[in-house]
């Protein structure tokens, strides 16, 4: 994972994402050789994919003086998303850096072990 103090303008992260299935899956039913229906789902309720985005501005909040609530003001990090283009932008505190990295490689083997860890989880409840 990355510090926020690290990042440079147009530096590319690659941000392991975690979706909601739920909706999104199929109950496939089935009989066993003794008639016993049951079933199962196509896939799990936690998914994750590794998205890339590149940082292309940043605003840098600097209080000088006496200032009401200072720390009411933060930076502001703009992204864009190099799949689809959408811009967004994310503060210094914010969930978005949780899972984020400069190393694709390593973005990749963090979003594969949870999902088996959210798959292991599910086999043992």
């Amino acid at each position: 994972m990355i510090e926020v103090s690290t990042i440079r303008l147009n530096d590319v992260v690659y941000k392991v994402n975690e979706h909601n299935q739920f909706f999104n899956r199929k109950k496939v039913k089935m009989t066993d050789e003794n008639g016993v229906e049951w079933y199962r789902y196509d896939r799990p309720i936690l998914s994750y994919t590794v998205d890339e985005y590149q940082l292309e501005g940043i605003v840098s909040v600097a209080v000088i003086g006496k200032v009401k609530h200072p720390d009411s003001y933060e930076d502001e990090y703009h992204f864009v998303s190099i799949e689809t283009g959408k811009q967004f932008e994310v503060g210094p505190d914010d969930d978005f850096w949780a899972l984020v990295f400069y190393d694709r490689k390593e973005a990749e083997r963090v979003a594969a072990q949870l999902q088996l860890t959210h798959e292991e989880e599910l086999r043992n409840d």
